[in-house]
């Protein structure tokens, strides 16, 4: 086999286990604070959830509430995949500075738990495109509440994903 088709071959296997390194830390982040329920249940903001924290809404073939009873493992895993690449698709969206990795993997985490419209009009966001990037990384600790209260799993939460943010 020709030496630069080798070559390619390791750079394409190399792309490819980045990208899947890239999904596996971004699913456990998720996965560790949203759990995975198979059944529609209610977040601690009071929305209607199933999956790996998927918010259900109209349109949704689990909506209204009660059409679905139960998912399968393979459902949740595709929700996951569409709802963290369209969280990412935010981050790049509105993110005007350069990210690394773990940047790109937190802020993907946190639009996944907050919403992109939060994060659009986050201070956050308005840091990080001032390319303040310490003074964006302290916002995380500001998002802790739902339901007006501090909740202790949003604390945990944003502290990894600020330590991801950081590394």
């Amino acid at each position: 086999m020709n030496k630069w088709l080798l070559i390619g071959l390791g750079l394409i296997a190399a792309a490819l286990g980045a990208a899947i390194y890239y999904k596996n830390v971004l699913k456990d982040i998720i996965a560790k604070f949203e759990g995975l329920s198979l059944v529609p249940y209610q977040d601690a903001a009071g929305y209607w959830t199933i999956g790996y924290g998927h918010k259900i809404v109209a349109g949704d073939p689990y909506y209204p509430v009660g059409n679905v009873t139960k998912i399968t493992q393979e459902e949740a895993d595709r929700l996951l995949d569409e709802d963290t690449a369209n969280a990412k698709a935010a981050v790049e969206h509105f993110v005007t500075v350069t990210l690394s990795t773990p940047q790109l993997q937190a802020l993907t985490s946190f639009v996944f738990n907050v919403g992109e419209s939060a994060f659009q009009h986050s201070t956050l966001l308005a840091k990080l495109n001032a390319g303040d990037y310490a003074g964006a990384a302290s916002e995380f600790d500001k998002w802790t509440h739902a339901g007006g209260q501090v909740l202790t799993a949003l604390v945990s939460r944003r502290a990894d994903e600020k330590q991801l943010f950081l590394s």
